[in-house]
């Protein structure tokens, strides 16, 4: 039995000849495999772009080749949220995925790294996908440690300067962090960060936060399902560590960062 997609024809038409969306990133908005967009778009007695006249987009190849801070954030980020797309005979796809609430750190990934192409849109997440990007791997690669299939496997980043280190870790507490406000037995909020990766990445990153803000009690521990792990900071310890990072002048996911803020209100800071 045929699958029914709900695909209005003028949208299509707009996103593909309009917007110069490939059909494959028309599909990706609709779950689709791109075949269904050409039938389609066939059908409705439209005539399809030539491979020769297929959008290139462009983006900055050198990005990652040196490590600063801007670029350092964004592999962090990457590192938690985005991955490497490897297939033999085909040139490396570097994807980055975020909540639709969170589009502006995609707006400001595609400016930094200069890519002129869209952002996808599929249900309630947004996309960045960058073909041919065999060299932004290669350097992530190198100086990141970022690679294809990398959620059980990621190591921490070749970088030894402190700022970059700090933007980094602030680039995958975006990704892959939480930052909230809870309630003690006695009534007072408490800030808490949480973070989950690699043993290998968050021992990295314990390390650090135990040279900025010296260490009372922390635990890495997995969690029940899979192997990922999950580390802790608490009280004024995370608050101290949060405000520190948050110092760096990195422009970062305000829903996030924003509940330092918000603590410091109720405790009176």
């Amino acid at each position: 039995m045929n699958k029914i997609y709900d695909i209005d024809i003028e949208t299509i038409r707009n996103q593909y000849f309009e917007n110069n969306l490939t059909l494959k990133e028309i599909a990706l908005n609709y779950g689709c495999d791109a075949h269904v967009i050409k039938s389609r778009l066939n059908e409705a007695g439209y005539t399809l772009r030539s491979a020769s006249h297929i959008p290139k987009y462009s983006h900055n190849e050198t990005f990652f080749d040196t490590p600063n801070v801007l670029n350092s954030y964004w592999a962090g980020v990457i590192a938690a949220d985005g991955c490497i797309l490897q297939r033999v005979g085909v040139s490396d796809t570097i994807s980055l995925d975020t909540h639709y609430k969170d589009i502006c750190q995609l707006e400001r990934y595609k400016n930094d790294i200069q890519f002129n192409g869209p952002i996808l849109e599929y249900k309630n997440m947004r996309t960045i996908r960058i073909h041919k990007a065999n060299k932004l791997s290669a350097a992530l690669h190198e100086n990141f440690n970022i690679v294809p299939r990398k959620t059980k496997i990621l190591t921490p980043p070749n970088i030894n300067s402190e700022d970059c280190v700090k933007s980094f870790i602030i680039g995958y507490i975006d990704g892959d962090g939480c930052v909230r406000i809870r309630g003690t037995s006695s009534g007072n909020p408490q800030i808490l960060l949480n973070i989950v990766g690699t043993r290998s990445l968050l021992a990295w990153i314990r390390e650090h936060f135990n040279d900025w803000v010296p260490i009372v009690r922390s635990n890495i521990k997995f969690e029940i399902k899979g192997d990922v792990c999950s580390y802790t900071v608490v009280g004024e310890r995370a608050y101290k560590l949060l405000t520190m990072l948050r110092g760096c002048g990195i422009v970062c996911l305000n829903r996030k960062w924003n509940r330092i803020n918000q603590y410091a209100k109720l405790v009176g800071k």
